[in-house]
């Protein structure tokens, strides 16, 4: 963070401190000793503590006017000769760069320390998921609500409390759950208990012990039977845009016959959160039939769908990502009614685009509302971009055994290049694909 103007700008404090090194060593033949550490002192937006020490000659204090500074210790009695270890320890910073000072004072003299803390951000709860369906008559032990967190730090503790409400929370339960967070970015699990006793809409929301985090919530529905779910459990590889995290990626693939990757490679190496492995379902698609089975999308068909840890990321700068389910089956109720839910997210790139979420059938059925704006939610950690999951969901009428749903996207300006000369694409990621009675 010490840029050259902070240099400048600073150069008199250790000027100062060379004068008093000089005139008043730290030793037992000067009774007027004062000497200090440290003229400035900087620290992340995150809780920090430092060693800070002083050499004075008689008693010795510390005060600030800062409440967002601590010491374990604020007076002392010195030899002259011995450097004192106190600990300076600073608060979590949830605004902007803050600066204030602190003064030692001892031997008829004032010593002032300046601290300066990186600008913070208050932790973020992000948008709830459920890590599985709720169904009527069916216990719901296993199933977590996860919530997403950006800006926390390694060692926080947050005691996040839920309340369910809605016609489908009827049997159903979740206590507080208090976590400690492992980094900037991650994901909280709070279990839920019970059995729900009828379908409808269920809201979950969360409230935070900590009064700078606010409160959160999403809607879900317990539902009736399932028809079909996928959840892209099987997908490990590539890299997190979610959450800005990197992956897993192979290099050297091996091939069968045909020349279709099979799977495995030579080696394993760490990726970026913009890398993946190739279209899992496209015209093009490098994988063989036995590898996209392992992936659990035998009958699925699309284009432009790539893997990545968790969930499927579709389309690129030119192209709109398609997914297809297979056919629904018997399992269609002979009104034809069926619901469909889903989670999608923007691509950090497409964050400033209108990306258009497009729900169609092939084969009988209508969609209810067949479109969906994405809204694009985005925080910036050190310079890392993350995007937002948002639930998505639709009824459809008219429904058979033969229908078929399709999910793809949109973009009024795609492939044209804005003044950048950056290409508007369409690219999108989904996960929790759901479709019930």
């Amino acid at each position: 963070m010490m840029k050259i103007n902070s240099f400048i700008k600073y150069a008199a404090y250790a000027v100062a401190l060379v004068l008093v090194a000089t005139l008043s060593a730290c030793s037992d033949d000067d009774d007027k000793v004062l000497l200090c550490s440290d003229h400035l002192m900087e620290f992340s937006y995150t809780p920090e503590s430092k060693e800070y020490t002083v050499c004075a000659s008689g008693d010795w204090t510390i005060s600030s006017n800062a409440t967002w500074i601590h010491f374990d210790k604020t007076s002392g009695v010195g030899d002259g000769s011995t450097r004192e270890k106190i600990t300076v320890t600073v608060d979590h910073n949830i605004s902007g760069e803050r600066t204030d000072s602190f003064t030692v004072t001892a031997a008829g003299q004032n010593l002032v320390t300046k601290v300066v803390q990186d600008a913070g951000h208050a932790t973020i709860l992000g948008t709830p998921s459920l890590s599985a369906t709720l169904q009527v008559g069916k216990s719901a032990a296993g199933t977590n609500i996860v919530v997403p967190y950006t800006y926390g730090y390694k060692g926080q503790k947050v005691t996040i409390t839920p309340t369910l409400s809605g016609d489908g929370a009827s049997g159903l339960q979740a206590e507080p759950v208090t976590a400690t967070l492992t980094g900037e970015n991650g994901t909280i699990n709070i279990p839920i208990t019970g059995t729900p006793e009828g379908s409808g809409e269920i809201t979950v929301s969360l409230m935070a012990d900590d009064t700078s985090i606010d409160v959160t919530s999403a809607n879900f529905n317990v539902v009736g039977a399932i028809i079909l779910e996928q959840h892209f459990d099987l997908m490990i590889w590539g890299g997190n845009f979610i959450t800005g995290e990197k992956g897993i990626m192979f290099s050297g693939w091996h091939t069968d016959a045909t020349g279709k990757r099979d799977g495995t490679a030579d080696k394993q190496s760490t990726c970026n959160p913009t890398s993946e492995a190739g279209d899992l379902l496209g015209p093009t698609c490098p994988w063989n039939e036995a590898f996209v089975k392992s992936r659990g999308l035998e009958g699925w068909l699309g284009d432009e769908v790539h893997e990545r840890p968790g969930f499927v990321k579709l389309g690129k700068t030119s192209v709109p990502g398609v997914l297809t389910t297979p056919a629904l089956g018997s399992m269609v109720p002979a009104n034809g009614k069926i619901h469909l839910s889903f989670r999608a997210a923007k691509y950090p790139q497409e964050l400033e685009l209108g990306v258009v979420i497009d729900i169609k059938v092939e084969g009988p059925g209508t969609v209810q509302n067949p479109t969906y704006a994405l809204q694009g939610a985005v925080s910036m950690t050190k310079n890392k971009e993350t995007s937002t999951w948002e639930n998505i969901s639709t009824v459809i009428t008219g429904a058979t055994a033969d229908t078929k749903i399709t999910i793809t996207c949109h973009n009024n300006e795609l492939g044209k290049k804005d003044e950048k000369g950056n290409v508007y694409g369409c690219r999108y990621a989904l996960d929790d694909i759901v479709v019930t009675q």
